[in-house]
């Protein structure tokens, strides 16, 4: 198993284990599963496996958790559902983008980092758009959690397009990339200049599926992995 599919699962683990410290709600990192034993925000699972196990381990740690129905990420394509008592929410790739991976570098300019609570609402507001939900996921004081970057690309001083990074692990973690319009790859390889620029140039990770996994590809992403999400019933 590629080490990056290791870095690449304990990092989004860690960036869930944000999100929900800033709501109040903390997870617990067992040995080889984070879990939240509480009601977390929209999207986000209650149990991410942070390392290879079985069925029985999984199965172990998910007793803690009293919730009637919640999402777990299998970051190895590794458990049995039906044996755990779960179904299949969707099936992604890890990918990973390296430093050497590409020599062509995207334009940056129109690129910054949000540095405020208003930025950050306007952010999640154009987010929201393709990621609907009526509660706010991304609260303020986020933007003060260590190694977390919320990124925006502005046109005619509108946010049009973003990401969010979580260093951790030694790997950058990319999640929620979006447009708002038309998704192109452009995105990506943006994105990918300005980490590299601005932030860090160590290895890139993160998962996407279907179109968004193609475009991913096209800018230079490869497949390091496969995870997917199941519903606890």
């Amino acid at each position: 198993m590629d080490e990056l599919v290791i870095k690449a699962a304990q990092n989004n683990a860690d960036w869930c284990d944000v999100v929900c410290r800033t709501h109040g709600v903390p997870g617990e990192f067992l040995e080889n599963v984070w879990i939240n034993q509480h009601e977390v925000p929209a999207y986000y699972p209650n149990a991410v496996t942070i390392k290879p196990l079985s069925n029985n381990d999984v199965t172990d740690a998910l007793k803690k958790i009293s919730l009637e129905a919640y999402a777990i990420k299998d970051s190895f394509n590794e458990l049995n559902e039906d044996e755990i008592g779960c179904k299949i929410l969707f099936e992604a790739e890890w990918i990973s983008y390296s430093q050497d991976e590409s020599k062509r570098k995207s334009t940056i300019d129109n690129w910054t980092i949000i540095k405020n609570d208003e930025e950050l609402k306007n952010w999640e507001r154009v987010w929201n758009n393709a990621n609907p939900t009526d509660k706010k996921i991304f609260l303020p004081n986020i933007l003060s959690s260590e190694g977390v970057f919320f990124l925006a690309k502005y046109k005619d001083n509108q946010i049009v397009a973003g990401g969010i990074v979580n260093i951790s692990h030694d790997v950058v973690g990319l999640s929620n990339v979006f447009t708002k319009g038309l998704v192109n790859s452009n995105i990506y390889s943006e994105l990918v200049s300005f980490i590299k620029e601005k932030i860090s140039t160590i290895p890139i990770v993160g998962y996407e599926k279907d179109k968004e996994l193609e475009l991913a590809h096209e800018a230079g992403f490869k497949t390091i992995g496969k995870l997917k999400v199941l519903l606890k019933i």
